[in-house]
């Protein structure tokens, strides 16, 4: 689970608070420990992160806003066991929703 998802469930009321901060502590930690895996696999960790060439800041920022702003409401709309409309297909709608945005925000915010 993202961290940004647990938050806005916790929001919301669909997991406790003491769940919120026990996932985004274990995805803190497993990042840490994914990191020094590789540190130690390779010897060297690379990434470039980067905007793309004339993208301002503030274009990037909004961007990458509201790119997770829209995630995080369609995953909260189809985790809703309420209002869940599309049932077992859940998994594939996020899916293409977070192709098609990353398709949007990639060329701006992790150019080269």
């Amino acid at each position: 689970m993202n961290p940004m998802i647990a938050l806005c469930q916790g929001f919301v009321g669909e997991i406790a608070p003491v769940r919120v901060i026990n996932v985004i502590s274990a995805e803190i930690v497993g990042a840490i420990a994914a990191s020094g895996l590789v540190l130690a696999l390779t010897g060297q960790i690379r990434g470039h992160v980067a905007l793309g060439s004339g993208v301002s800041i503030a274009r990037g920022l909004f961007t990458e806003s509201i790119a997770a702003a829209a995630l995080a409401y369609l995953v909260l709309l189809i985790t809703h066991e309420k209002r869940n409309p599309i049932g077992a297909l859940a998994p594939l709608t996020v899916g293409f929703a977070l192709t098609a945005l990353e398709l949007w925000t990639i060329p701006q915010t992790s150019g080269r």
